[in-house]
């Protein structure tokens, strides 16, 4: 389980912002759904990954670069603007802002998000 839990966590880190999902990085693994659940339960446990909406990957390193990102930013936090600041889509933008949403670290204000401190 330890072997596949690191395994798991250096092919999320090294997505990036690019996040991945977890039905490929079962296949790219090679390992089943169930052993990607136990190891992911694992991980979560630890705080070393969560799964966002979409199914996608949300490591630790990856989080705490966003949370830089956010707090560097002048100008208002939107989709956009993090999207244009990360070099990723929606696809992967919004998700991680919703999470942040739900962790209290942002406050969404119509299409803006506020960094709460």
């Amino acid at each position: 389980m330890l072997d596949l839990a690191e395994r798991i966590t250096k092919e999320a880190a090294a997505a990036g912002f690019n996040l991945t999902k977890v039905s490929e990085l079962e296949e790219k693994l090679g390992t089943s759904a169930s052993d990607m659940k136990r190891a992911a339960a694992f991980l979560r446990e630890k705080e070393d990954l969560r799964i966002l909406e979409g199914g996608f990957l949300f490591p630790r390193g990856t989080r705490e670069r966003l949370l830089e990102v956010l707090a560097s930013m002048q100008s208002d936090i939107t989709v956009a603007s993090l999207r244009d600041s990360i070099g990723v889509s929606r696809k992967y933008t919004l998700p991680m802002l919703e999470f942040f949403d739900a962790q209290g670290l942002t406050r969404r204000e119509g299409d803006k998000r506020i960094l709460v401190k």
